[in-house]
């Protein structure tokens, strides 16, 4: 069957794959262990994700399959066994020996190494049960349709049904191991334990049965239906109906059923919707009782998973995972923070050039939203930017007919060719009129006017929309896998993707070899998947790992000009000065884990001792390895003589608190590892002594020349100061503070406070630095701020460089949090209309696992900073002095953290600026603590 397995190996370069601590995609299985503290969810995209249920704020272990570019890697089941120590998966996964069998997988979830690999599967898995006491695996097929038991112990072959005829959608199995299937041919089958056959019968309900379960006791089954708004309620001795549940109100089928610990509640739910949502139903009376509806998914439930407890798991198309308590109650949700771009043939916009597109986070193309490349921002629209236009689907010329929804569109009357059970979704015609591209479920392809296939390229999803731009030289389409790519049209070669991610805001924009630009935060949302054969798990770096060489602004603001990524690269290296980056598979750094010895029970001593392993990517040696607590080191161990062990165990001092620890490794040519992370519980006495707090507030308006002048810059250091100083017997033992205004800020005086500033605080204070007044960018995108004494000519020569001002702050023992307003107008810099510094790179780069600094910026991308007289600050010193004033205390605490300003300044400065100025705010892993104190006594 032409499909079935793959000839060839995992490949070996590394693949540009989006990560957003999410599922991007539908996902396809969940399961939870016998204790219901994991939860394990997999996905269409190629991930499996483990959720720890006894620490909700814990970010997922990802799990990633060996891949290719195609569909190789996507998953459609899974199973945890009983202790949640292993689990197992499948879809299509192949053999990769160019064989026509599939594979189950199975994985260490404390690890996530693959412990094991079966080939032997003849059909792709598309549901798997494990028997109560997991010493047995039923596996659905598809494909070449059966059922396979697996013996866990040896993972031999138990039993198996060959004699299936159609896909097996759902599978169960009762407590004394018996197993009940239903097919897409209509049929359901029970077998008795031995996967012995007792009875098949077609299903009464409907033609489509997808999904099977048995009650607790194991005397009912419950059916549900695809294509039918029916639930059947069978005997689990011969399958005979005993009745159906309540559907009335429904229009469509039930594709998930649960039943709740002892049996008394049915639910189901499936993608029927009331009111914009998708509820699900609660039947009492073991399904035979009254209906209840609770609309608490916003998207297609497509599993239904209850805890012992009596909480109810789901999972959404979309990639939504979320927990309801007994009461039917949300208490914790995983939102899928991909964009839904169904719907927006209207809402996806260009300009002429294809610098700026609009488009819509959701399907109603409500509140859109506009991306800049010039700007590198993503903001509200703007009035006065330039005029936005829509695809063009009617031309004289080109009638192009049925092109919404069908396998069968037209072009003046006949048939245009597409694949087999592929349909039409989104249409674009050239402004010329003489071609026109057709979106489809997998393909975009561009036709002339005769209807002949000018170029066919697969898609990353299906195309909900795309839009040629005015100048006729680019398409822009938006796919369901959440990105917006330009592609170029001459031949449908991919220029550029952008990631707008839905939940925060953050964005990414990269070319096909990984050269991009990022939004503060955005650049954790996209990295390198790096296969390791056939039988391990995937490695995953994020391309801020490689920031030094992969940040080029350059190359992705010129490639839609030149429309071609070596000709943008050339002309951005003449202009910056930088050579061509290395081969990414050169430059990977290594795979740390590490794990308390003492394994997961609360801490009680500040001396801890942690196990490690470092597997090197490359033959490039370990110089540093580093542990970090809550963003600030607490080891560091450097290599001498001999290499750093690959293995072994450390101790390290922690803070008295919460805390989590993180373990990070540093490659000889500078490349950071990502981190190893856990998270420790304190269980002793707490820090009897507050921290002190050292303050360096800079601000210059009154620049000695001219056209450099500001009017608040220097007030706005005078107000932090002010702000802070008071902080002294609240939430800080002691404040000292250093300020230089205007003539005060000179080079030598800034490089002093700053040197001053790195050496005075202790491991348990404080270090802020306020700084207000301009910065630029050289060719190359390195930063220089500006001080009092310094003109235009002279920035790079005798600015600050940034580089300076990082070594200044990664030298800090303690805690330490960076306020930049440094993106202000300024006619001396050429570019009244954009900042002449692009400060978004410095907030992604502090903020990373080897700096661990909170970084509040300004502005975004190229944004200018504002300042009013009517605010009588800058725009963004406004909204962090009333944020650290109250306003932020939104659970009305007493106190302020870094969370809650994070959100108040986040809100405010859009407001005070009619949506020009969007604040980047940078924070390390699970960082959060008290930043000001309301009251004495705090």
């Amino acid at each position: 069957m032409p499909g079935l397995g793959s000839a060839h190996q995992p490949l070996d370069a590394p693949i540009l794959r989006i990560e957003t601590g999410v599922h991007t995609a539908d996902i396809t299985g969940l399961a939870v262990n016998r204790d219901g503290d994991l939860l394990a969810t997999c996905s269409y995209d190629k991930t499996l994700r483990l959720w720890s249920l006894a620490d909700p704020s814990a970010p997922a272990r990802v799990i990633r399959m060996p891949l290719d570019l195609d569909h190789e890697g996507a998953l459609y089941a899974v199973a945890l066994s009983p202790d949640g120590r292993e689990a197992m998966t499948g879809g299509w996964t192949g053999s990769w020996d160019g064989g026509a069998l599939w594979s189950l997988y199975v994985f260490d979830t404390t690890t996530g190494a693959m412990l094991k690999r079966m080939p032997t599967l003849s059909g792709r898995i598309v549901s798997l049960i494990l028997s109560r006491d997991g010493m047995q695996l039923a596996a659905g097929l598809k494909d070449r349709p059966g059922i396979v038991l697996f013996n866990t112990q040896d993972w031999s072959v138990a039993a198996r049904d060959d004699e299936q005829r159609d896909d097996i959608p759902s599978i169960d199995m009762d407590a004394h191991g018996r197993v009940v299937s239903v097919s897409l041919g209509g049929t359901i089958n029970l077998y008795e334990p031995g996967l012995q056959r007792k009875r098949t019968i077609q299903a009464p309900g409907g033609n489509e049965p997808a999904v099977v379960r048995f009650s607790p006791d194991g005397s009912t089954i419950a059916v549900g239906y695809s294509d039918s708004a029916r639930v059947d309620l069978m005997s689990a001795a011969d399958l005979s109906l005993l009745s159906s549940a309540d559907t009335r109100g429904i229009d469509k089928g039930f594709i998930a059923l649960a039943w709740s610990a002892d049996g008394n509640y049915l639910y189901g739910a499936g993608d029927y919707e009331r009111g914009g949502r998708n509820p699900i139903r609660r039947w009492s009376d073991g399904g035979r009782g009254p209906a209840h509806d609770f609309p608490v998914p916003l998207a297609a439930v497509t599993h239904l998973q209850t805890l012992d407890d009596a909480r109810l798991a789901f999972t959404t198309q979309g990639g939504t995972v979320g927990i309801l308590d007994a009461s039917m109650q949300l208490v914790w949700v995983r939102r899928s923070g991909t964009a839904d771009f169904r719907n927006q043939a209207d809402t996806l916009r260009v300009s002429a050039d294809g610098g700026i597109v609009e488009f819509s986070y959701d399907r109603f193309g409500n509140s859109p939203l506009r991306f800049s490349l010039a700007t590198k921002s993503l903001s509200v629209g703007d009035p006065s930017a330039p005029q936005l236009a829509a695809a063009l689907t009617e031309a004289s010329e080109l009638k192009v007919l049925d092109w919404s929804g069908t396998e069968h569109p037209t072009l003046n009357g006949s048939v245009l060719p597409l694949k087999a059970h592929d349909q039409s979704l989104s249409l674009a015609i050239t402004p010329d009129h003489k071609s026109f591209l057709l979106g489809t479920t997998w393909r975009v392809i561009r036709f002339d006017e005769r209807g002949t296939a000018v170029w066919d390229i697969q898609a990353p999803g299906a195309t909900w929309a795309v839009v040629v731009t005015g100048n006729g030289q680019l398409a822009v389409a938006a796919f369901s896998d959440g990105t917006i790519r330009w592609l170029r049209m001459s031949d449908g070669q991919v220029l550029v993707t952008l990631f707008p991610e839905a939940n925060t805001r953050h964005w990414v924009a990269w070319t096909q070899s990984g050269y991009y630009i990022a939004s503060p935060g955005g650049d954790t949302l996209v990295g390198w998947h790096v296969n390791r054969g056939e039988d391990s798990a995937a490695d995953f770096f994020s391309v801020g790992r490689f920031r030094d060489v992969y940040y080029r602004p350059d190359v992705v603001e010129k490639i839609l000009g030149v429309l071609d990524e070596g000709l943008a690269m050339r002309r951005g290296d003449a202009k910056t000065g930088q050579g061509e980056g290395l081969d990414v598979a050169s430059l990977l750094p290594p795979v740390v884990t590490m794990r308390l010895e003492s394994g997961d029970a609360p801490v009680r001593s500040a001396k801890v001792s942690f196990e490690y392993n470092i597997r090197p990517s490359t033959t490039r040696p370990i110089k540093t390895l580093e542990v970090r607590a809550d963003g600030r080191p607490i080891l560091t161990i450097a290599a001498g003589p001999r290499p750093i062990a690959e293995s072994g165990r450390i101790d390290a001092y922690i803070p008295r608190r919460d805390t989590t620890v993180e373990m990070i490794a540093e490659t000889a040519s500078g490349i950071w590892s990502e981190p190893a992370v856990v998270r420790l519980r304190w269980d002793g006495p707490p820090e009897d002594i507050k921290p002190s707090l050292f303050v360096l507030a800079i601000g210059i308006a009154d620049y000695r020349v001219p056209e450099l002048k500001l009017k608040l810059a220097a007030k706005d250091a005078d107000d932090f100061r002010t702000l802070f100083e008071h902080q002294e017997g609240r939430a800080y033992r002691h404040v000292e503070v250093v300020s230089l205004k205007d003539g005060e800020a000179t080079r030598a005086n800034l490089l002093r406070a700053l040197e001053w500033l790195s050496f005075a605080p202790s491991s348990r204070d404080v270090a802020m630095l306020f700084m207000a007044g301009h910065g630029v960018d050289d060719r190359g995108g390195q930063y220089f701020f500006v001080p009092q004494d310094v003109g235009p000519k002279e920035a790079f020569m005798r600015g600050l460089p940034y580089r300076d001002i990082r070594v200044a702050l990664e030298q800090v023992a303690g805690r330490v949090f960076f306020f930049i307003d440094t993106c202000h107008s300024g006619a001396a810099w050429g570019e009244p209309a954009t900042s002449a510094a692009d400060v978004s790179r410095i907030v992604n780069d502090l903020k990373s696992p080897e700096y661990g600094i909170v970084t509040f910026a300004s502005s975004t991308g190229r944004q200018l900073s504002y300042e009013s007289p009517e605010w009588g600050n800058g725009a963004f010193t406004k909204a962090v002095i009333e944020g650290l004033s109250g306003k932020a205390d939104f659970f009305n605490n007493g106190y302020v953290t870094t969370t809650e300003l994070e959100a108040y300044v986040s809100d405010r400065v859009p407001k005070l600026t009619a949506g020009r100025q969007t604040p980047a705010i940078g924070r390390p892993i699970s960082t959060d603590s008290t930043l000001v104190s309301l009251s004495d006594g705090q």
